[in-house]
């Protein structure tokens, strides 16, 4: 296992006697089976775009930002790069199972039971995020029939502050 305390200023130390074995799962990819933890798998991927407030915007516009008010995080024409469509695509891109290649689904079928998010466009990328909850939303509802039939859907855990601190 790792160290806890291991932070900034400390040395990551591997502690030998305490293995982290508990929850390893067998999972096989392209005939060879490998113990990966099934905890809390994740999928990591960057948006299809960024920015819609730029360091070169007006300083007079991070007010409205803060507050989803700036014209440009609401912009969905279909020709905006920015546009809620492809923010929509963006999710469903990175959440449906069919958009990985097949010698890994087996292993993502077996390890993934959910995905979970925070404010979605908010943050560093400046989106309004009352639109991003609404495109993890949709393409959620799209991307989750590609896992397949099962006991229960595959749910999406969207993680709200209590103090919304993003934009």
């Amino acid at each position: 296992g790792l160290d806890g305390t291991a932070r900034f200023d400390y040395r990551l130390a591997n502690l030998t006697q305490a293995p982290i074995t508990s929850d390893l799962v067998k999972v096989e990819l392209k005939g060879k089976e490998y113990n990966v933890s099934g905890s809390r798998p994740f999928v990591a991927f960057m948006s299809e775009n960024q920015g819609f407030f730029s360091w070169r915007s007006r300083w007079d516009e991070t007010p409205l930002a803060r507050r989803n008010k700036l014209a440009s995080q609401r912009d969905v024409s279909p020709g905006s790069w920015h546009a809620f469509d492809k923010q929509v695509r963006a999710w469903y891109r990175s959440v449906a199972l069919t958009s990985y290649n097949e010698a890994v689904r087996p292993a993502f079928k077996t390890l993934v039971s959910s995905v979970g998010t925070g404010p979605w466009l908010a943050g560093l990328w400046w989106g309004d995020s009352q639109l991003g909850f609404l495109a993890v939303w949709l393409g959620h509802a799209l991307a989750a029939p590609t896992w397949g039939e099962g006991v229960a859907p595959f749910p999406v855990d969207y993680y709200l502050y209590s103090a919304f601190t993003e934009n």
